[in-house]
């Protein structure tokens, strides 16, 4: 994996990186590096599981 450009500042274990994440929706996240671990910049999409099962979409506080 190829990682560019620092984030904040020197020092700093924020990188862009070049690593792209794609759901079983097809949504397409950027993702950084931070303290050598790869994170998506943004929450996940995806209203289903790998296995194609949908995700409830629960609302009420209770449910959970």
């Amino acid at each position: 994996m190829e990682s560019t450009n620092l984030i904040e500042g020197e020092g700093s274990n924020k990188k862009k990186s070049t690593e792209k994440v794609i759901d079983i929706d097809g949504n397409i996240y950027q993702t950084i590096e931070i303290g050598g671990k790869i994170w998506t910049v943004e929450n996940l999409k995806t209203t289903k599981y790998n296995d194609g099962t949908d995700i409830p979409l629960v609302t009420a506080h209770l449910e959970w």
